[in-house]
């Protein structure tokens, strides 16, 4: 099926995803291509690792070519347009410095979900990539997207209640970052993510569906906001329609085999507002 931007000749808004590969389609790069697809983006991905896919955590990831990354990247910046970029798991210091370095000359929206949570054995990330994410990345996204596991090793305190994911938001914002989005789905109760901006600040609800083992939430949201801002929308609409679409997303029942889902990646197409509200 042709698109309507296609049919008409004008040219649908690319995203770049920077990410790991996630062989279950749920997360990672597969997951991000099939959420920008669906919302209607372009969507061009250059991985940083490859993970061995897991229940709820990958039992392994194996690092790629922080060079091979960057010339990739290089390339795309060079050939084609683009109209924001979304930051995914990249792994190790080394990987955060080589993509950094490639990026030096992009000016679009950028979005950063940090990825610190930790595989079965070992972690996702090496001891240097904090300094990193927090000297390079955080100062110069656009809107950065962390969990709470994430805030909590960003921030060096354990964030677990809403005072303390505004506590966080504020601080990665006086970093640098435009806009933060405290993802507080951990939490007991309704889901509730902290939004805090240049101006104020926000709390975004959302409802607990019970469905177990829904995974990919995160990159998707973090993802539709980057299709958002490559549609020229500001960080806090951004923000808040893809809160709203992932909502809408998790109600919707999507089982993968032997009890598992995904998060439903077809009901991100569902128009949101971008007002508050759903």
């Amino acid at each position: 099926m042709i698109s309507a931007s296609v049919a008409s000749g004008r040219r649908a808004p690319a995203v770049l995803v920077i990410a790991e590969s996630d062989p279950s389609g749920a997360a990672g790069i597969q997951g991000d291509l099939t959420t920008l697809a669906v919302i209607g983006r372009y969507g061009m991905a250059v991985p940083t690792a490859l993970t061995v896919p897991g229940d709820r955590k990958a039992r392994a990831v194996h690092p790629l070519s922080p060079a091979i990354a960057a010339a990739s990247i290089r390339a795309l910046l060079e050939e084609l347009p683009i109209d924001a970029v979304k930051i995914g798991m990249l792994n190790t210091a080394e990987m955060a410095r080589a993509v950094a370095g490639a990026l030096r000359g992009y000016r679009g929206p950028l979005v950063v979900d940090p990825v610190t949570h930790r595989v079965e054995r070992g972690s996702y990330v090496d001891k240097r990539l904090r300094g990193v994410l927090l000297d390079l990345w955080i100062p110069r996204a656009t809107v950065v997207t962390p969990n709470l596991n994430a805030a909590s090793a960003l921030c060096g305190v354990e964030v677990r209640d809403l005072d303390m994911m505004l506590s966080a938001g504020q601080a990665l914002h006086d970093l640098g970052a435009r806009c933060v989005l405290v993802k507080g789905g951990g939490l007991d109760g309704d889901p509730v993510d902290a939004l805090v901006d240049a101006h104020s600040f926000a709390l975004l609800w959302g409802t607990r569906h019970h469905l177990p083992r829904t995974r990919g939430g995160g990159s998707a949201i973090s993802t539709a906001i980057a299709a958002a801002l490559a549609a020229g929308l500001d960080p806090r609409g951004a923000c808040i329609e893809a809160r709203c679409r992932l909502d809408r997303a998790l109600a919707t029942d999507h089982p993968i085999g032997r009890g598992g889902r995904a998060i439903a990646h077809h009901a991100l197409r569902i128009p949101a507002p971008t007002a508050a509200g759903c």
